[in-house]
């Protein structure tokens, strides 16, 4: 391409310089962008653990988390503190507190990764439909999202699980119900912005099916911003369980999770502060870790965020 410049004697061709296309960034200029990140890579090494322990929880955990002690409680009744024997020391009802953590992240991730993936699921259906048919299919998706967000999540989740009596499936199918709203509202926003491009209405005019449009155009420019969410909402999917649990309407005993443990160890706080700091701990690493890898994957994947 070139443009043509008129002289008294001769036209002169100047090559004019085409625009240059932004590229998306390719996976391994976001891991490079990521490992410059050292808070990032701390919260990759934490994610990588508490994986890493939630997978080899059976092979790991010195004694089985459902055993009671005979000798793991005091003279008095009262949990034992940590020792050579029982590394983080025992609960009020004997048994060992390490091995109950180790099995408890089995849990919260489990439910952080099927509630999580399942808000994501629904949310996006809801969102790109909205955004892509738009009249009313959007007005009542959107209506329905709006609806939604106006109860208080926690509140909401509470009746839900306390309605269909809670088990972990019932809870992250909870957790699910009352999260995927927000991420609809994203999608809905992006797949409007992308959905008026000019290769959007090139494919409709070439009467390309809705599906391959979607899948083949649209996807692709949702997919780094599902990436970050579900990133990020395995962090507020571990702490919501923990607060149902916490509240008694999340997984019942005896099975081990971090909120549980808490919630049964509040009248011990005082005498047994280990019950409370320990899985109180492992809940706020966990979170603060997803968490961090959720914003370095936003900033590298959207150059333009960072230093915001």
């Amino acid at each position: 391409m070139g443009s043509i410049e008129h002289s008294e004697n001769a036209a002169v061709i100047v090559p004019v310089a085409a625009p240059r296309r932004r590229r998306a960034s390719s996976p391994a200029t976001v891991w490079d962008r990521v490992k410059r990140n050292r808070a990032a890579l701390c919260g990759l090494v934490v994610v990588a653990v508490v994986i890493g322990v939630a997978l080899l929880a059976p092979w790991i955990t010195p004694y089985d988390p459902a055993r009671q002690f005979t000798d793991g409680l005091s003279q008095e009744g009262r949990p034992l503190p940590p020792s050579s024997r029982f590394w983080l020391g025992t609960d009020l009802l004997g048994r060992d507190l390490l091995s109950r953590l180790l099995y408890g992240a089995r849990i919260s991730l489990l439910i952080g990764l099927l509630a999580n993936g399942a808000a994501l699921t629904i949310g996006t259906f809801f969102g790109a439909v909205a955004g892509y048919f738009r009249g009313w299919v959007s007005t009542a998706f959107m209506r329905l999202t709006d609806m939604m967000m106006a109860f208080p999540a926690l509140i909401l989740a509470i009746a839900l699980a306390a309605i269909l009596r809670p088990s972990m499936w019932i809870v992250a199918l909870v957790i699910a119900m009352v999260n995927w709203v927000w991420i609809a509202r994203i999608i809905y926003s992006q797949v409007l912005s992308v959905g008026q491009r000019e290769f959007i209405e090139a494919a409709r005019a070439l009467g390309v099916p809705t599906y391959r449009i979607f899948w083949k155009h649209l996807f692709p420019h949702l997919l780094p911003i599902l990436l970050v969410w579900g990133t990020l909402g395995i962090s507020t999917t571990v702490m919501f369980e923990a607060s149902l649990s916490f509240l008694g309407v999340g997984v019942r005993p005896p099975t081990p999770s971090w909120g549980g443990t808490i919630s049964e160890s509040q009248s011990y706080f005082l005498e047994a502060p280990w019950l409370v700091a320990f899985p109180g701990a492992a809940i706020l690493l966990t979170s603060l870790a997803f968490n961090l890898v959720g914003d370095a994957l936003r900033d590298a994947i959207d150059p333009q965020l960072r230093g915001r």
